[in-house]
């Protein structure tokens, strides 16, 4: 006998961070508790996840291990090929942003830089 195939649903929301739901949250982890259903926010805080129709779920979204806690949406389900916006999950402690990496430009370049700068205003 085959399996029948599980009939999903599609859910899709925002990840935010802060009074007021303005700040939004690229690359959260978005997973359903109890299931190895995942996704990341993109870089506007947006997530698209397709998830089994038909169960109550709970949605988290977190930026990391360390990061704590977890935004939450409990009580959802979705019917087979329905598309439900959850909203916003708003976390509580805003990630850290990324520092800015190194520049490829070392010291003497930035000493020939400034002087090409200096010559050019001076012409």
């Amino acid at each position: 006998m085959l399996a029948q195939p599980i009939e999903t649903g599609t859910l899709i929301g925002m990840v935010t961070c802060g009074l007021g739901d303005e700040t939004t949250t690229p690359s959260a982890l978005v997973t359903v508790e109890g299931t190895d259903f995942s996704t990341h926010s993109d870089v506007t805080g947006r997530f698209t996840l397709v998830v089994p129709a038909m169960q109550v779920l709970t949605v988290n979204a977190m930026t990391g291990p360390e990061e704590a806690p977890p935004a939450m949406r409990g009580d959802i389900s979705v019917q087979p090929g329905e598309t439900l916006d959850i909203g916003h999950l708003d976390l509580v402690i805003c990630p850290s942003p990324q520092a800015p990496g190194p520049t490829d430009i070392g010291p003497s370049d930035q000493q020939e830089s400034v002087r090409e700068q200096i010559d050019n205003s001076t012409n």
